[in-house]
């Protein structure tokens, strides 16, 4: 285990000083890394009022703009175990951070957190996995702040990452525990999350978790990196179309080597999603190791670059927008953010090295890529625990054509290529046209969540493909269909991620399927996803008038029914006639009857009451009357 394991034992109890003692014998034998192009400006940083730890991007304010979400560590203030929201702004900034306490304390940190749509409403809420703990959820609200968070005990909170696990079609949380040899899936249950599932999956520590569909048949498989054990280095459990997970299968990055991040997106050019994993020590033997999706959704054996010093936490994207996946990897303590340029025939260029200051993370979620900046370029943003949130802004260019990194090899080694012969001159050559290349469209956009009963409609929401092709994405063609029937195109929308099908009838069954499009034309459409409308709830129940003192007193019982919606209030009505009442007063989801203190005595009144929920308001309850005193 070696020089990694040392560090680590170390940096836990004196970071800096573990850190110090090895980059200054290592330093000086590093040899010169290939010049950085101008793909991303100097790093800009925000401060946070504690130690940082983990990160992810998403909408969480719900203005359309990416946020940042990040928890932190240990640093003995007041701060410490919260979670921060720092909201993308119009101008391209980060407003300051808005916290939130979490179930963390000493020494069960926040230290993994995720975004998706968990509870159906179709509003992006923040997942947190609090180590050793459990996982809280802090649902969305309509004003873009963050509600009261719900809580599952488990011990499979380390690390944590959302993705659609059932054929449901919406969006659930897997998550894992330090070194617990098991994966378990938590569903949101109206009141929060519960067990769903558990698998096993064999991890031995400083885990990292990724989901995405890595055996191309369109579902969500979770994938499981083990940082301590030589072997398995990668675990994927594939999900099944019937539901549920197959036993997982095991992946190696070679013989005696500990894997330090993963991260998930096509680095080959054949339109299916590869696994990418850092491995490996102080250079030359760091490496970045790219397991590919074969034909048959398995991984085929790995291909490794040379990689800097150290390298950590790795994401996947297309950050210079030539259709080509790029990968994106985290040097800790030696002050560089790498970057490996995608090519056009598959596989990594040259790694290009980007300033970073000190840090000594070792969270392999503290790195996310992203727009943040609202410019349209992912810019690169990282968890940095001693000096803040640190963003690279994409500098807007497409980086010059990346050449193959001459150390890219196998996980053992390939041969060098064949040299190719030089033709003998000729008097008469005859030019040969270099053919072009057949336009590539995107690959299949990801994880397609439908939230069937918001109040404006069915909502969906989806990720951009893992390949963007020959051309960067314009839109997206959104399919429906009802029964049995085969999905057909409704609309076309622009370059988003989200849609509401405002066309819907309460009570019916949709299905829904969504392809990208681009220049190069039409990619293949996800799996369907299906979206049971609701309708309004039943009437409420058993509902009594009784005089007294004070008034005539109403009670009632909620619906046999809410519809496929949860009630949300309550409407009494009143009149002086039977037949002929009007709305008089509403309450909240939680009432259950009310004294109407307005009476006249000796007059009659009669009562009836509805149920609401966001779908609409149910037939009146039975008629009663009473006659006040």
């Amino acid at each position: 285990m070696g020089r990694r394991t040392v560090r680590r034992r170390l940096s836990s109890s004196i970071a800096g000083l573990a850190g110090l003692a090895l980059i200054v014998p290592v330093l000086a034998l590093v040899p010169a890394v290939a010049a950085s192009p101008s793909q991303f400006a100097a790093y800009q940083l925000t401060a946070v009022p504690s130690q940082p730890d983990a990160l992810a991007l998403g909408d969480v304010t719900g203005d359309g703009r990416t946020d940042v979400v990040l928890t932190t560590g240990y640093a003995n203030v007041a701060a410490d175990f919260h979670l921060f929201v720092f909201a993308g702004q119009a101008d391209g900034t980060l407003a300051p951070g808005v916290s939130y306490a979490t179930a963390g304390t000493y020494p069960n940190r926040p230290a993994s957190v995720a975004v998706g749509d968990v509870n159906g409403d179709g509003r992006t809420d923040v997942v947190v996995g609090v180590s050793g703990l459990g996982v809280q959820v802090f649902p969305q609200a309509a004003d873009g702040t963050l509600g009261a968070p719900s809580f599952v005990a488990s011990a499979d909170s380390h690390k944590v990452a959302t993705g659609v696990f059932d054929k449901g079609g919406r969006a659930q949380v897997a998550g894992v525990g330090w070194g617990t040899d098991t994966v378990t899936v938590f569903a949101d249950t109206g009141a929060g999350l519960a067990v769903a599932g558990t698998y096993a999956a064999q991890h031995d520590g400083y885990e990292d978790l990724e989901a995405g569909d890595v055996t191309g048949d369109g579902l969500d498989d979770i994938v499981v990196m083990s940082g301590q054990g030589w072997v398995p280095n990668v675990s994927v459990l594939a999900q099944q179309a019937g539901g549920g997970f197959a036993a997982a299968a095991e992946y190696a990055v070679g013989t005696q080597r500990l894997t330090r991040g993963i991260g998930i997106g096509d680095v080959t050019a054949d339109g299916r999603a590869d696994v990418v994993a850092s491995n490996g020590g102080n250079s030359p033997d760091g490496k970045v190791s790219v397991f590919p999706q074969t034909a048959g959704g398995t991984l085929g054996a790995p291909v490794s670059s040379a990689s800097y010093d150290i390298p950590g936490a790795v994401e996947v994207a297309d950050v210079d927008r030539d259709g080509l996946g790029d990968v994106v990897v985290v040097h800790e303590a030696w002050l560089r953010v790498g970057v490996y340029p995608g090519l056009a025939g598959g596989g990594l260029g040259d790694e290009h090295l980007y300033p970073v200051p000190y840090a000594n993370d070792q969270n392999p979620q503290n790195l996310a890529v992203g727009d943040v900046t609202g410019d349209g370029w992912p810019d690169i943003v990282v968890a940095d625990d001693l000096h803040g949130l640190l963003v690279l802004p994409n500098s807007g260019t497409v980086a010059p054509p990346p050449t193959p990194s001459p150390t890219a090899s196998p996980s053992s080694t390939l041969p060098p290529p064949t040299p190719t012969p030089t033709p003998s001159p000729s008097p008469t050559p005859s030019p040969t046209p270099t053919p072009t290349p057949a336009p590539v469209p995107p690959s299949v956009p990801r994880s397609l969540v439908a939230s069937p009963n918001l109040a404006a409609g069915v909502g969906l929401t989806w990720q951009e493909p893992a390949a963007s092709g020959s051309s960067q994405v314009t839109g997206y063609r959104i399919y429906r269909g009802t029964g049995t029937a085969a999905v057909a195109p409704l609309v076309t929308v622009g370059n988003v991620l989200g849609f509401t099908d405002a066309s819907v009838d309460n009570g019916t069954t949709y299905r829904y399927a969504v392809s990208a499009l681009s220049a190069a034309g039409e990619g293949p459409m996800t799996a369907v996803v299906t979206a049971a409308r609701g309708t309004a709830p039943s009437a409420p129940r058993s509902l009594t008038a009784t005089a007294t003192k004070s008034g005539i007193a109403l009670s009632w019982v909620a619906p046999s029914s809410d519809g496929g919606s949860a009630v949300t209030g309550y409407r009494v009505y009143r009149g002086t006639k039977a037949g002929a009442e009007t709305l008089y007063v509403s309450y909240g989801s939680n009432a259950v009857g009310m004294t109407d203190t307005s009476v006249v005595k000796r007059t009659t009144y009669f009562y009836r009451v509805t149920a609401v929920n966001v779908l609409g308001e149910s037939v009146f309850s039975a008629e009663v009357s009473a006659t006040a005193r």
